[in-house]
């Protein structure tokens, strides 16, 4: 039992400090504290927690990746992924944790591309029930 809530604090902390923030969004710290033109920028917001950052950006189909702000709680979200030519320098002040938005089970990361391969086992064989007795095809 104590293993289990060890275990359980320790994920938590990773998803709130960023490793893998959900299934749709994870962390980049190749872009932390590095700004982006305004133009990037759809909207500049207030959450309590990176994980309610992203969770507004995968309801937002502009929207691509987020810059949060640990200390001051701010959300960018952007419309592109971070990369040299959308970088403009370090941001004004620390703390600045990036994520990217994935797409279709595929996450840019710059010059790399990773791929979630799922397999999926379809069965062929159905059963009907029509008046209280079973068929089977």
């Amino acid at each position: 039992m104590k293993q289990t809530i060890f275990l359980l604090v320790f994920v938590v902390i990773l998803a709130v400090r960023g490793v893998t923030i959900s299934d749709f969004m994870s962390r980049n710290p190749t872009y932390d504290n590095r700004a982006t033109p305004e133009t990037n920028v759809i909207s500049t917001l207030i959450f309590r927690s990176s994980i309610h950052c992203a969770s507004y950006c995968t309801r937002n189909d502009e929207c691509k990746s987020t810059m949060y702000n640990m200390n001051t709680h701010s959300c960018q979200l952007l419309s592109v992924h971070m990369d040299e030519l959308s970088v403009t320098g370090p941001q004004s002040y620390i703390g600045w944790i990036y994520y990217e938005r994935k797409f279709d089970g595929m996450m840019s990361t710059g010059a790399i591309t990773t791929v979630d391969v799922e397999t999926t086992v379809v069965s062929t064989e159905t059963t009907q029930t029509a008046f209280g007795k079973r068929f089977k095809n």
